[in-house]
């Protein structure tokens, strides 16, 4: 709409956010195919002025450029790029005509649902050339996350084998690696708009640059933040997202996390922006002939085929935001819901009843970097009672915490398809204290979790309340003077005897040997903290 009249000259003025060096490469790359497109035949021209007075191309001053587009039948005045426009600026009314439209055009552009857009790498924007099927086989791990399964390993020889396998592996990938049908399109379109963009991928800043390589790096300006493995937090950590959010200074529901794995879609869910499944990708959730519904955390806001469809959407505003700002309708079918407990976990957080690391799987970074670990805290040692899914101890593993899951048999083994430490236990937890000895020895934890959030485990949320044995034997595997239990139940009502806090630390928490720190009650739930003091 922007070139309506062939008989004046069109201009409109782009502006660039990179180095001035790479201004001319951009410009060709970025705009001039681009605006081509769209120019009627009868313009016989397209002209390039760069309109950055004061700056000559080549510094690196990493300063804002504009570029001025000036489309016409006849060859302008002057041909000097560094002069610009300027050379053959015209005046009057005219001038004032091509103005209001450059500028009538630049207002008109529709804003984005998002204010952020976050892209995965391998199997998102870039060809899935990764081999998982050799890497698992490699490692000899079938199933699971891989991180989190090489964090619960003892073996630092093991560590290092095993990544030197995945780094080959990588670096042969990254040597075929090629952009996906639909990323120059896509990447043009969000330049078009005032949206944020950023990549984060669990690979390295070596394959970051093949895959720029490929592509051409005059697209890694389109991207605000670009963060690799080698950053402290990698998904499914929730704070590595929260970092873009605080970083650009934007809520979390405003942003749009892209990517083709579970890793991927639940680090978007607990961070509380809105997801997008990428199929195909090589990393998928599910397979075609698995019908079993994922579990909640790791159902996508929405699902596309390919970034072609993503744009469609985009275009069309054809998305929805984040869980936080959903309408009750809208949360019907869990689509972008967060984990079961993520409110229970950031509780654990912010009382300060659990402490994390300064960084996401500390034991396998410290091995891999051959740091110490003990110059920062390692994350708290946790016993995931009724761990079901696997949900939340997964979310407490990669934030961190060396977490063990334990459950009634069939729940334990859900959560150790996906690649966690669990183990099977008597839900009553009447033999809870021998139950952990026979399986990890003489192992103490920093903390004892519970949340009461399926009914198969009301009979560990009726021990915790009622059992002072149950109590006294979590106190025995927790650490002397610094141990935790932290657990939240549904408040029992169908005794007919009411249930009062006051009660359960004077009859319970008291007698077990437990120093209550803190116990709230509300008309459904009690939700307490205890000390082995």
């Amino acid at each position: 709409d922007i070139w309506m009249n062939p008989s004046r000259p069109r201009v409109v003025t782009v502006t660039h956010m990179g180095n001035m060096s790479n201004m001319s490469v951009c410009c060709l790359r970025y705009r001039y195919k681009h605006a081509a497109t769209r120019i009627p035949s009868s313009y016989q021209r397209l002209y390039l002025y760069n309109n950055i007075r004061g700056h000559h191309r080549g510094q690196h001053d990493g300063r804002r450029g504009q570029l001025t587009i000036v489309a016409c039948n006849e060859e302008p005045a002057s041909n000097n790029t560094t002069n610009g426009p300027e050379s053959h600026s015209k005046t009057g009314e005219g001038a004032q005509q091509d103005t209001a439209m450059a500028s009538s055009s630049s207002s008109t552009t529709s804003p984005l649902v998002y204010d952020g857009i976050i892209f995965d790498m391998d199997g998102t924007l870039s060809v899935s050339c990764i081999d998982y099927q050799l890497m698992r086989q490699s490692l000899d791990i079938p199933q699971g996350d891989l991180f989190t399964v090489m964090e619960t390993w003892d073996d630092g020889d093991r560590i290092l084998r095993s990544m030197d396998t995945i780094l080959e592996i990588e670096d042969v990938a990254a040597g075929q690696s090629k952009g996906m049908p639909g990323l120059e399109d896509l990447l043009l379109y969000l330049q078009e708009h005032p949206v944020k963009v950023g990549l984060v991928t669990r690979n390295t800043e070596y394959s970051v640059n093949a895959f720029f390589e490929s592509i051409g790096h005059e697209y890694r300006d389109v991207f605000d933040i670009i963060m690799t493995r080698e950053f402290p937090y990698v998904k499914p950590d929730k704070r590595c997202l929260t970092h873009f959010a605080d970083a650009w200074g934007i809520s979390p529901a405003r942003l749009l996390m892209v990517g083709d794995s579970t890793e991927d879609v639940e680090c978007g869910n607990a961070a509380g922006t809105a997801t997008c499944l990428i199929s195909g990708g090589g990393n998928e959730i599910t397979s075609e002939d698995d019908k079993t519904k994922p579990p909640r955390g790791t159902i996508p806001s929405f699902q596309v085929d390919s970034l072609y469809e993503l744009q469609q959407r985009l275009e069309k505003r054809d998305t929805n935001l984040g869980w936080n700002e959903l309408s009750l309708d809208d949360r019907a079918m869990d689509a972008g819901a967060p984990f079961q407990g993520l409110e229970f976990f950031n509780f654990m957080f912010e009382s300060g009843a659990v402490q994390a690391p300064a960084c996401s799987f500390p034991r396998l970074r410290s091995t891999i970097l051959e740091t110490d670990v003990d110059n920062m805290h390692p994350g708290d040692r946790i016993l995931h009672l009724g761990c079901g899914d696997g949900s939340l101890t997964k979310m407490l593993f990669s934030a961190g915490f060396n977490c063990v899951g334990a459950d009634v048999g069939t729940s334990a083994e859900k959560a150790r398809t996906r690649g966690l430490a669990t183990m099977a236990i008597d839900p009553t937890l009447s033999k809870i204290e021998e139950e952990i000895k026979e399986q990890m020895g003489d192992t103490l934890f920093d903390a004892v979790v519970f949340l009461q959030d399926h009914p198969h485990n009301s009979s560990t949320a009726t021990a915790l309340i009622s059992s002072t044995q149950a109590l006294s034997s979590l106190r025995a595997l927790t650490a002397e003077g610094t141990g935790t239990c932290i657990f939240e139940v549904n408040v029992p009502s169908n005794d007919g005897t009411a249930f009062s806090k006051e009660s359960f630390v004077s009859t319970v928490a008291t007698p077990s040997g437990w120093t209550v720190m803190s116990v709230d009650q509300s008309e459904t739930t009690l939700r307490c903290i205890l000390l082995n003091a």
